[in-house]
């Protein structure tokens, strides 16, 4: 092997000392590299960085003397078994429990996140479904100077009451049960120019 030739070896991170990482060589009795750079998809303008963690298997490009090389990639073992064994679906596993999964046979996106979601946009957000979408959590705040429905509102579930601090407008009829706003009479009453009394 010629002195510019490289070597593929696999080891196993033994210190991160970002953003480099030192990888354990069992093969070469317990041999310790040097600092190694990491291999990432991007790093400048668009950039990547997840450093691999204490004790996780690598591969490794060394030069012939093991003195200089980088870490081309994280590997699984018998010991360390892949998220999933489905061929269709691509998941980035996180050791707190959060998840995301595509999941190519049906085109399910799933994500889990253990703790709060935060979506900033400097413009505007869509969300566009050929089905229904559903929201679901103990309490729900819209806030905004003004909000808009442009389809017809129902509410249901326990009750269905709703609670509003100011004024309510319509341009249409409103109805209580079978009793319409517009249209309701009132019985007991004289007709002709007077008006009823005052709610009570």
């Amino acid at each position: 092997m010629s002195e510019q030739a490289g070597q593929l070896k696999f080891g196993s991170v033994s210190a991160v000392e970002s953003p480099r990482v030192r990888v354990l060589f069992a093969d070469l009795d317990g041999m310790v590299s040097a600092p190694l750079q990491v291999i990432f998809a991007r790093s400048i303008g668009d950039r990547h960085f997840d450093l691999p963690k204490l004790g996780e298997p690598v591969a490794c490009l060394m030069d012939v003397n093991m003195e200089f090389g980088v870490v081309i990639g994280c590997v699984y073992t018998d010991a360390n078994a892949p998220p999933t064994s489905d061929v269709n679906k691509v998941v980035r596993e996180f050791e707190d429990g959060g998840k995301i999964e595509y999941d190519r046979s049906n085109g399910k996106y799933t994500l889990k996140a253990i703790g709060d979601v935060s979506i900033d946009a400097g413009g505007k957000v869509e969300i566009i479904a050929a089905e229904s979408i559903t929201l679901k959590a103990p309490a729900i705040t819209l806030d905004a100077p003004m909000t808009t429905i442009t389809g017809a509102l129902s509410s249901g579930g326990a009750g269905g009451n709703a609670t509003f601090g100011g004024s309510v407008q319509a341009s249409g009829d409103v109805k209580a049960g079978s009793i319409s706003l517009q249209q309701h009479t009132h019985g007991g009453v004289l007709t002709g120019g007077s008006s009823t009394g005052v709610p009570k």
